[in-house]
C-alpha cells in the first residue's frame, strides 16, 4: 500500500528504511538477536518489490540490499 500509494510521487525524494531496531537504526544492541537477519531481508525484499521508482535508503549495508538498483545508504551523522 506504501509503494502504490508513494512510488514515484515527485514530492518525495527518498524513502528511508528504518522500521527496525531502536530509532529505526537496524540495531538492537545489546540484544543482536531480536531482529533476526531474515526479518531485515524480509524487509528489504517488500520495499524492493513496492518501489520501482523511488529511492530507498538504509541505515547500513545490508547484504541483501547491496547491488539492488534504488537502494542506497543514509547516515545521519555525516558530520559527528
Amino acid at each position: 500500500a506504501l509503494g502504490a500509494r508513494y512510488d514515484a510521487d515527485p514530492r518525495i525524494g527518498f524513502i528511508q528504511v528504518g522500521l527496525l531496531g531502536f530509532w529505526g537504526e537496524w540495531h538492537t544492541y545489546p540484544h543482536d538477536s531480536w531482529v533476526p537477519a531474515s526479518a531485515k531481508d524480509r524487509v528489504v525484499a517488500a520495499f524492493d518489490s513496492a518501489f520501482s521508482t523511488t529511492q530507498l535508503n538504509l541505515r547500513v549495508p545490508w547484504p541483501s540490499a547491496i547491488g539492488r538498483p534504488g537502494f542506497g545508504l543514509h547516515d545521519d551523522s555525516f558530520a559527528y
